[in-house]
């Protein structure tokens, strides 16, 4: 799958956020792109509605895709870069603007300052509301990004 990588520093206004595309659903998506075949896809399906947990989480359950996939998937989807968070730090100044309870109730972590605004990491596919509760919380423009969950929680441990 060709992604959007991003290095920092990166820049995105929140406001020009692309709606997901829902005709494109993630798991179609990960189908079409080889990551899956229909059969596993069903199978993921079938976990999630037995479970009611995500169909990212539920491929990444079953071992067919790692965090990783999932979250460069759903950057796509969602017109957002992916930025992998095993290839850098974040500013733990800026990461602590946010409080750990907020930002894992919101699935968000500031990663740094890049003087347009705050880049802040979202574990899911950041809605414009979420984006503003955040932005609301910290005060400052942000420019979202996705990273992998297990990423986020590597990092917020």
């Amino acid at each position: 799958m060709t992604s959007q990588v991003a290095d920092p520093p990166v820049r995105r206004a929140a406001l020009d956020l692309l709606p997901i595309d829902d005709t494109s659903r993630l798991g179609s998506r990960l189908v079409t792109r080889g990551l899956i075949t229909p059969a596993q896809l069903d199978e993921a399906l079938a976990v999630q509605a037995r479970s009611g947990v995500r169909l990212g989480d539920a491929l990444v359950h079953l071992r067919l895709l790692s965090s990783e996939q999932v979250a460069e998937a759903l950057a796509e989807q969602a017109g957002v870069p992916y930025v992998p968070l095993d290839r850098w730090d974040p500013s733990l100044d800026v990461a602590r603007l946010l409080p750990a309870r907020d930002a894992r109730a919101l699935g968000a972590l500031p990663l740094y300052d890049d003087e347009s605004g705050l880049v802040v990491a979202f574990t899911d596919a950041p809605t414009f509301e979420t984006v503003q509760r955040v932005d609301d919380r910290l005060g400052r423009p942000v420019e979202p990004v996705l990273v992998s969950a297990s990423a986020y929680d590597a990092t917020m441990d």
